[in-house]
């Protein structure tokens, strides 16, 4: 079939005005959109709500504590000491024993004296505050040899002691003392008031030496502390 130069460009001319009045259909099904509602609807999980107090929070700061050990000892207390004299802690010791011998006087003859002592302490820190004292209670028993016969002297008392540093305590005493004489001293009874001064002396022994003035007793012996 021919077309004329003249049919082809009234063709081309007419072709812009079909197109415009021409209307294009996808053929493709629109996608279903995600935000509208979906067939089938998943149930929802319930949920605790959330309460945030605050935008930012930051972990507690760890505090480091220096643990020190402590070593405690079972051993028993150290009397406290002191360089001054008559000051410091009395030794811990609570009784005593002892041996005395020396000069005896029975009335007014002078014999041998072998007396045996017994002490306990009624008082460890004594009566006065700033000195270092203590009180005992103290007995006195033995024989006291004379002019071939014998008698039996004792005394009961209360010995203050006052110690005056780690070698010296000295000491005086008061209560009643007496004797029991045989028929050739007179056979009697004897009971009085008994004072007396003396001194213990530690040498580093396991016993102290001990020394004691009287009317009835010039004498030395040694003291062990219980």
């Amino acid at each position: 079939m021919k077309i004329s130069f003249w049919g082809l460009t009234s063709i081309l001319v007419a072709l812009p005005s079909a197109h415009a009045g021409l209307t294009f259909t996808d053929s493709k099904p629109a996608a279903r959109s995600t935000a509208g509602a979906a067939t089938t609807t998943a149930p929802a999980i319930p949920t605790a709500p959330i309460t945030v107090t605050g935008a930012t929070q930051s972990a507690p700061a760890t505090r480091v504590q220096k643990v020190e050990t402590v070593r405690v000892s079972s051993a028993a207390p150290t009397p406290v000491t002191s360089t001054e004299d008559w000051k410091g802690t009395p030794d811990s010791s609570h009784a005593s024993l002892g041996a005395f011998t020396g000069l005896g006087v029975v009335d007014s003859h002078a014999g041998f004296a072998l007396l045996g002592t017994a002490s306990t302490k009624i008082a460890q820190d004594g009566w006065i505050t700033d000195v270092n004292d203590s009180v005992s209670a103290e007995a006195y028993v033995g024989p006291v040899f004379t002019s071939g016969t014998s008698a039996f002297a004792y005394s009961l008392h209360l010995r203050w002691d006052f110690k005056k540093d780690e070698s010296w305590t000295f000491y005086g005493l008061g209560g009643l003392g007496g004797n029991i004489q045989s028929d050739a001293l007179g056979g009697h009874f004897e009971l009085f008031p008994r004072f007396a001064v003396g001194a213990f002396y530690d040498a580093g022994l396991p016993f102290l030496i001990r020394a004691e003035v009287s009317h009835e007793l010039i004498g030395v012996g040694i003291n062990f502390r219980l």
